[in-house]
C-alpha cells in the first residue's frame, strides 16, 4: 500500500480522533475505539513509512491522547488556585487544629513572660529589644511622635523589606520544625517575648493605646500568620517524633506536604500585613475609630479564614471527589521509571527516592573519604598557608576564604562525589576495579565539566550568582552529563541548546526544583549558625586545635561548607535529572513509543 492510499483509507479515523480531542466533552467509549485504531495505524506507519511525515503526526496524534488524560495534573490554572483556598486548605487547617492551637498557646505564653521579666527587670526591654532601638523611641517619645519609626519614606522598599522579614520568619518557624518542632518553639518564645516587652515598653511610658492601634493595624494579621506557620512546624516535627504505622521518613514526608500547605495559605497574608505596615500604619494621625476599624476588619478575616469557614466547612462539604490526604507514594518501595511519561509531583517523589535510597553508598564511598581528607587539610591550610588575620569576614562562602589551595581541594572531590552519584544513578557497582574504570572512562571529563560550573561561582559577587545560574543552570549540567554517559562526548553546544528547549518547555518544573534546593540550603545555614555549632566551636578552642577563635570559626566553617554540598549536590542532580528525563520523555514521546511496542502483548481486557 502507497503512503497516499494509506492516508486515504484512514484519514476520517484521524479527523474524527482530532475532532474529539477538541470537544469539551468527550465519550470515552468513542475515544478508546479510535485511540486503538490509530496506535495501530502508527504501528503501520513506523513499519513502512519510518522516514515520512505521516509517522509523525500519528505520533504526535496518539500522544495528544495521553495529553488530554493528563492535562489536569500537568496544567496551572487560576481555578486551583481558588480550589486551594476554597476547599483544601480549610479542611487542612481543621485537620491540623491542635497544632494551631499549641502554637498560638506557646506564643501567648511566651508575650506573658516578656511581659512579667519586664517588670521584675528593667534591664531585660533593652536586652530584648536593643539600646538601639529603645533609645530611638525614647528620643522619638521626647519629640511627640513615639510612632516615628513607622514613616520611613520609601514605602515601596519598605513594604518588600517587611514582607521579606515576615516570610522570612514564618519560614524559618517552619523549617526549624525539621528538628522535631524545638527550634520552632524557640522561634515562637523569641518573638512572643518580644511582642510582650515592646508592649509593655510602650506601657510604662503611657502611651499603651497609641502603641496598640497603631502596631496593631498590621500586627494582627503579622502575628497570626506567624503563628499559623508554627502551627506548620509543629506538625511537621510530629511527624518525625510520632511516625504513627509510617516509617519515620515516610511520616515525615507526608506532614512536610501537608505543613507546606499551611505554610502557602500565609502567603496572602504576609503581602497583606506588608501592605499596611507601609502604607497605612504610616498614617499615625488616623482617626481612632479608623484604626479600630482596620484592626477589626482584620481581625475578622483572620477568624473567619482559620477558624470558622474551616470548622463550617469540615461539616458541611458536600464534594466528596476531593482528595485531602497524602498517599506517601514518593517512599514506597519501587523502581524508578525515569523514562515513563511524570507529573511534576511525581518527578520530586521519584528524585526524593533516590536520594534517599542511594544517600548510604554516596556517604559511604564519597563523603567518608573525601571528608576525612578534609580535615588534615583545612589544618594544614589555615595553619601554615592561609593568614586568617588578613580576613575581615568568616563565612561559608568559598570565595571568602577558600584560597586557591582549597578551591582545588573542593573541585577535585566535588568532581569524585559527582563520579559517585553517577555510578549509583548508573547502577555501576562500587568495588574499587569498577570506580577506577569509570573514572579512567569519564573522570576527566566529569571534572572539566565540574570546573566549567564551579568556578564561576567561587569567583563571582553574590549579587550576580543569579544571572550566572541563568546561563550555567544545573539543569545543563545535567544534560552534559548525560550527554558524556550516552556517548562519550561533552558537546556543549548541543546541551546548551537543549537545555534552552527543556526549560521553555518545563520551566515551572525547575523553579519548583530551584525553590526546594534553596530552602534545604536555606535550613541547613539556619543549623549552622545555631548555638549547637558554637558549642563545637567552643570544644575545638577548649582544646587548643587552633591558636584562635577566628580560626576555629573557619576550621568549623569549612567542614560544614562539604558537609552541606554532599548533601546538596546529590539531592540537586536527581531532582534535576529526573526532570530533564521526564520532558524529554514527554517531547520525544518515548514513553508512548514503549507502550505502542507492548501493545497487544498483554491480555485483551487490560493492556500492558
Amino acid at each position: 500500500m502507497t503512503e497516499s492510499q494509506f492516508i486515504k483509507k484512514n484519514q476520517k479515523d484521524w479527523l474524527e480522533l482530532e475532532g474529539l480531542l477538541r470537544s469539551s466533552t468527550v465519550d470515552a467509549d468513542k475515544l478508546n475505539r479510535l485511540f486503538v485504531k490509530v496506535s495501530s495505524d502508527l504501528s503501520y506507519a513506523r513499519t513502512f513509512y519510518p522516514n515520512r511525515s505521516v509517522r509523525l503526526y500519528l505520533n504526535n496524534l496518539t500522544q495528544s491522547v495521553f495529553d488530554t488524560m493528563r492535562v489536569k495534573e500537568d496544567k496551572f490554572s487560576p481555578k486551583q488556585i481558588g480550589h486551594f483556598f476554597s476547599r483544601i486548605l480549610p479542611q487542612e487547617i481543621y485537620n491540623s487544629r491542635k497544632a494551631l492551637i499549641v502554637s498560638f498557646c506557646f506564643f501567648v505564653l511566651a508575650m506573658g513572660i516578656g511581659v512579667i521579666s519586664s517588670v521584675h527587670d528593667e534591664d531585660f526591654t533593652r536586652l530584648i529589644l536593643g539600646d538601639s532601638y529603645v533609645d530611638m523611641t525614647e528620643e522619638n517619645i521626647k519629640k511627640g511622635d513615639p510612632m516615628a519609626v513607622y514613616k520611613d519614606e520609601r514605602k515601596l522598599n519598605m513594604f518588600f523589606g517587611i514582607t521579606t522579614n515576615n516570610i522570612r520568619v514564618a519560614f524559618l518557624a517552619f523549617v526549624l520544625g525539621f528538628i522535631g518542632s524545638v527550634g520552632t518553639v524557640v522561634v515562637l518564645l523569641y518573638n512572643g517575648i518580644m511582642l510582650g516587652t515592646f508592649q509593655y515598653f510602650f506601657y510604662t511610658k503611657g502611651l499603651f493605646w497609641t502603641s496598640f492601634l497603631t502596631i496593631w493595624i498590621h500586627g494582627t494579621i503579622e502575628i497570626s500568620a506567624i503563628i499559623i506557620a508554627g502551627g506548620a512546624g509543629i506538625v511537621l516535627g510530629n511527624g518525625l517524633l510520632f511516625p504513627k504505622t509510617y516509617s519515620r521518613m515516610t511520616s515525615l514526608q507526608i506532614t512536610s506536604l501537608r505543613a507546606l500547605r499551611l505554610i502557602l495559605g500565609t502567603i496572602p497574608l504576609f503581602i497583606m500585613a506588608g501592605i499596611l505596615e507601609s502604607y497605612v500604619t504610616r498614617q499615625t494621625d488616623l482617626p481612632t475609630l479608623v484604626k479600630a476599624s482596620i484592626i477589626g476588619l482584620s481581625f475578622l478575616l483572620i477568624l473567619f479564614m482559620w477558624v470558622i469557614y474551616p470548622i463550617y466547612y469540615n461539616y458541611r462539604k458536600k464534594l466528596t471527589d476531593v482528595q485531602y490526604d497524602i498517599e506517601p507514594k514518593m517512599m514506597q518501595d519501587r523502581a524508578v521509571d525515569k523514562y515513563s511519561y511524570r507529573t511534576l509531583g511525581e518527578v520530586l517523589g521519584d528524585g526524593f527516592l533516590e536520594f534517599r535510597t542511594y544517600l548510604g553508598i554516596n556517604f559511604q564511598h564519597a563523603t567518608i573519604p573525601t571528608f576525612l581528607l578534609l580535615i588534615p587539610i583545612v589544618w594544614l591550610h589555615i595553619s601554615y598557608i592561609f593568614d586568617v588575620e588578613d580576613q575581615r569576614n568568616i563565612s561559608f562562602y568559598l570565595w571568602e576564604h577558600g584560597g586557591i589551595f582549597m578551591t582545588i581541594f573542593y573541585w577535585l572531590a566535588g568532581s569524585y562525589l559527582l563520579t559517585i552519584i553517577i555510578m549509583t544513578d548508573q547502577k555501576t557497582d562500587m568495588d574499587w576495579a569498577s570506580k577506577w574504570t569509570f573514572l579512567k572512562k569519564y573522570g576527566a571529563k566529569i571534572a572539566a565539566t565540574t570546573l566549567l560550573f564551579y568556578i564561576p561561582y567561587t569567583i563571582i559577587p553574590f549579587p550576580y550568582v543569579l544571572i550566572t545560574l541563568l546561563v550555567l543552570s544545573p539543569q545543563l549540567y545535567v544534560i552534559i552529563i548525560d550527554n558524556i554517559i550516552s556517548d562519550g562526548s561533552l558537546k556543549p553546544k548541543l546541551s546548551m541548546k537543549e537545555c534552552l528547549i527543556f526549560s521553555y518547555k518545563s520551566y515551572m518544573n525547575y523553579i519548583v526544583i530551584g525553590v526546594i534546593l534553596i530552602c534545604f540550603m536555606y535550613a541547613a545555614l539556619v543549623l549552622f549558625h545555631s548555638p549547637l555549632i558554637s558549642l563545637v566551636e567552643d570544644y575545638i578552642h577548649w582544646h587548643h586545635i587552633m591558636d584562635t577563635q577566628a580560626e576555629n570559626t573557619l576550621f568549623i566553617s569549612h567542614l560544614m561548607h562539604w558537609i552541606l554540598l554532599t548533601l546538596i549536590i546529590p539531592l540537586m542532580y536527581y531532582l534535576m535529572r529526573n526532570a530533564y528525563l521526564a520532558t524529554r520523555t514527554k517531547d520525544g514521546a518515548i514513553d508512548l513509543n514503549r507502550k505502542l511496542i507492548d501493545f497487544g502483548k498483554g491480555s485483551s481486557i487490560f493492556e500492558s
